[in-house]
């Protein structure tokens, strides 16, 4: 059998034990059903996505959460599927673009049967820039709360998806398989710094036939992809393919480096040994073939991935199940001295975040890792605001962090 070199060394013992920083902790709005991800507006809005109910729910800049969601799409939500990622148009102030991934009902309405699924699709809603006076369908309706809230949007689809956005329309501009499931979905979506979106795919609860692997499948993969659903030419498996990397088996958080490594990317391995990795364009990380520090289950050799590059993560969690949900790195020393690169990811069934330092010179090998936050179960996603300061989503509430000073 061939292997790689390192994939079945140990990790590297981290050097450092990082300490906890102060925090503020604000809680600053609860009262939803199951969110999953979140998205802010250039003007300090909130957007929340509810996986069961097909909610998108505004919170408004003063926190307020705005009592009638935005947008309600039919959902499939049995198990790991439903309504997930939501992404903000990079150019939202002149195109008012919303994107989000979600497990699309076959009846147009929420289900949790598992035939009944359609498909997973990425879709495009627009929301006013501001909000705008009463007046026709398709603009706002109801008041206005400063500063420039917007308390309700009209317009209709066909079923089964309802929106109430400012055109009336849900465009859907990628659709994926979305079978066997109902496992290992994945859904997140981000803009990258090139203006392209990015989309993670799980494998759906199928590596019995290396999915992960072949390249023209988008299963097990993070996409990348235009903003009107088509695929880059510079994509680096080629014009034809959306997959940016290979080998992923259920990646639910990534982030782009804002020092220019590359991205950090979680993935949820199997009976633990979850792990958190950089990647380059083109690169595998290896699921099913290799996982980790270890070979995976499949007796293949590992000439398949000849040709192909590989690499360990940066950590592993072994026989332990974290669960890593969202990934994040901190842009400066808000948060304390020589934390700037610093990667957190918050962990769900631990109620965590950790946070990972660095090599100066490449940023590929970490050598430090202590807790940032402890204390706040199910924690599902990790943004920074225009403010600056990270938030905090868990399935049910909203909260902010705020240095202590000293």
């Amino acid at each position: 059998m061939l292997g790689f070199a390192g994939c079945n060394a140990p990790p590297t013992p981290l050097s450092q034990s990082l300490p906890t920083p102060k925090l503020e902790v604000e809680k600053l709005t609860e009262g939803f059903t199951f969110a999953v991800k979140m998205a802010f507006l250039p003007d300090g809005r909130l957007l929340v996505t509810e996986k069961e109910t097909g909610y998108v729910r505004l919170v408004n800049a003063d926190f307020s959460l705005q009592s009638e969601p935005i947008v309600d799409v039919a959902v499939n939500y049995l198990k790991e599927r439903g309504l997930m990622g939501i992404a903000v148009h990079p150019a939202f102030l002149q195109n008012g673009y919303v994107y989000i991934y979600y497990m699309a009902s076959s009846t147009g309405q929420d289900s949790n049967l598992r035939d009944e699924i359609d498909d997973i699709r990425i879709a495009r809603f627009q929301l006013p820039t501001h909000a705008r006076p009463s007046g026709t369908a398709n603009t706002v309706t109801g008041t206005l709360n400063p500063p420039d809230t917007v308390n309700t949007v009209t317009g209709t689809l066909s079923p089964p998806d309802t929106v109430n956005a400012a055109t009336g329309t849900l465009k859907t501009l990628i659709s994926l398989t979305a079978r066997p499931g109902p496992y290992h979905n994945g859904g997140c979506i981000h803009f990258g710094p090139d203006g392209k979106l990015y989309v993670s795919q799980g494998e759906l609860n199928r590596n019995v036939n290396l999915i992960s692997q072949i390249k023209r499948s988008t299963r097990g993969k993070l996409l990348r992809y235009n903003d009107d659903g088509s695929i880059p030419a510079d994509n680096p498996l080629g014009a034809t393919q959306p997959a940016y990397l290979l080998g992923l088996r259920n990646a639910f958080g990534f982030a782009f480096d804002p020092f220019g490594a590359g991205i950090f990317i979680s993935d949820n391995g199997p009976d633990g040994n979850d792990k958190l990795s950089l990647a380059l364009p083109g690169e595998n990380l290896g699921w099913p073939l290799i996982w980790g520090y270890a070979d995976a289950w499949y007796e293949r050799p590992m000439a398949w991935l000849l040709g192909q590059r590989y690499r360990a993560p940066l950590w592993e969690s072994f026989e332990q199940r974290p669960v890593p949900t969202a990934v994040q790195v901190l842009p400066d020393d808000r948060y304390g001295p020589a934390m700037a690169g610093r990667v957190l990811m918050s962990l769900f069934s631990e109620g965590r975040i950790v946070q990972f330092a660095l090599d100066s010179d490449t940023r590929s090998t970490a050598v430090g890792m202590g807790v940032f936050l402890e204390g706040y179960p199910t924690i599902v996603d990790l943004q920074f605001g225009p403010d600056g300061y990270l938030y905090v989503l868990t399935i049910q509430a909203l909260y902010r962090m705020k240095p202590v000073e000293t």
